[in-house]
């Protein structure tokens, strides 16, 4: 286990690094890849620093309970900035202040949960309890942030479906598979954090394997400048709408002119009701 949590420091570390030093040229006019880039970068080094702790104090092996908060202390926010990584590219950096900052409020209730736990000493019900409940809050945070990327990958399909003649929706591939391992990991964490042995060593294989292939899908997306075809036809998709509305405000302004031309507002008792079914 020593030797696994060795190697995701370095693992970690190597990745967040590369985000840092050599991704900047290719993010540095495209705003949005940025934010991005930094996003997962602060996911990696929390995720980093947990593995790091547990390696120098050895809790997992001396104690499950200071392992299990350990990791409830640095996962949480660690995924709520990879999940925003990910929701930042969908919205093109459209994110409201609800989503940008739920994971504030989970990590802050488990802070309390755990303080309430310890109060009760290592081996209590009191702190078992308070675990499961702060692992339950993580998993309410990640069904959340699961659903808003169903939502968006399925409207970017959309957008790029109407944009581009070629099938283009290839290019969400690595999202999707994103989605799948958020959702993985949110039905299992609460569970896992708990075990220990061949079924942990397991399960953290599989993660890392998960957390590299969303690093490099994303480096990807952003050097090959599947970025820039995704914002194109978002952009596209904002000037029809835009053309549309503006088509439809200059008919409502012809019908109204219209109306008041002919002396329908003459008329004794109009209502509104009245009006809106004369201009149909």
């Amino acid at each position: 286990m020593k030797e696994m949590q060795f190697s995701a420091v370095l693992l970690m570390t190597l990745m967040a690094l590369a985000l840092v030093l050599f991704l900047p040229r290719r993010v540095s006019e495209n705003r949005v890849a940025n934010r991005s880039r930094w996003l997962m970068t602060g996911g990696l080094m929390l995720i980093g620093v947990q593995f790091l702790i547990q390696y120098i104090s050895g809790s997992r092996a001396t104690s499950m309970e200071q392992a299990v908060m350990i990791n409830l202390v640095f996962i949480i926010p660690a995924a709520a900035l990879m999940s925003l990584n990910i929701l930042n590219l969908e919205r093109q950096g459209r994110i409201s202040r609800f989503e940008r900052l739920a994971g504030i409020p989970t990590w802050l209730i488990v802070l309390a949960l755990l303080s309430y736990g310890i109060v009760g000493g290592e081996g209590s019900r009191r702190l078992l309890y308070s675990e499961i409940l702060a692992s339950f809050a993580y998993s309410v945070m990640q069904i959340y942030y699961s659903w808003l990327h169903l939502r968006e990958v399925s409207r970017m399909e959309l957008v790029l479906a109407d944009y581009y003649d070629q099938d283009r929706s290839g290019l969400l591939g690595w999202m999707k598979f994103t989605i799948v391992i958020m959702s993985f990991t949110t039905v299992l964490v609460p569970l896992i954090i708990f075990s220990g042995g061949w079924f942990l060593a397991c399960f953290a294989i599989s993660l890392f394997v998960g957390i590299f292939y969303m690093w490099f899908c994303f480096v990807r997306y952003v050097i090959t400048g599947a970025s820039q075809h995704v914002e194109e036809a978002e952009q596209f998709a904002e000037q029809e709408e835009e053309d549309v509305n503006d088509n439809t405000m200059d008919k409502v302004d012809e019908t109204v002119a219209k109306w008041i031309e002919d002396g329908s507002y003459l008329k004794s008792g109009v209502t509104k009701p009245m009006a809106a079914a004369e201009m149909q």
